[in-house]
């Protein structure tokens, strides 16, 4: 059986504060039952589609929508980076990062009510958070610790 890589777009390909981001700030912005509704509605979909890198790319423009253009310029340009080199797919959402940001999100559970869709920031939050969590399932496979607010290297 062949091995089959994917590359995940990691917090710091975006942004340069991953050292002091703190995503229990972030999801306390936004109503659990809408981060839940959000994140599983893609995982919904990716769900026997995972390797397809039209889906992947179809996430990334609606998930990146409500950036900067700066910052989508830093995530095209990523993609970009990962494609040319052709040795593993880009993978931008995934089953993995998807689940840690789920356990995320329940840990830190609110009964804050579900923003109107024309809300500019409805979301942004939950999507830096799931980068967030990419950056840990890519590069430490780690669980997040709410106490330390960072992901933990699992033994």
């Amino acid at each position: 059986m062949p091995v089959h890589y994917s590359v995940n777009l990691a917090y710091d390909d975006i942004y340069d504060d991953y050292a002091t981001v703190n995503p229990t700030l972030l999801i306390g912005e936004i109503p659990t039952k809408m981060a839940l509704a959000l994140i599983c509605h893609y995982t919904a979909q990716l769900h026997t589609v995972e390797r397809n890198p039209q889906k992947q790319l179809e996430i990334v423009d609606v998930w990146s929508a409500r950036f900067p253009a700066t910052t989508v310029a830093k995530i095209n340009t990523k993609i970009i980076e990962f494609t040319k080199k052709g040795l593993s797919n880009f993978n931008f959402f995934n089953n993995i990062s998807s689940l840690y940001t789920i356990e995320f999100i329940l840990e830190n559970n609110n009964t804050l009510a579900i923003l109107p869709p024309n809300n500019t920031t409805r979301g942004k939050p939950l999507q830096i958070i799931f980068i967030l969590f990419s950056q840990m399932d890519e590069r430490t496979r780690g669980i997040y610790d709410n106490s330390t607010g960072r992901g933990n290297t699992c033994l």
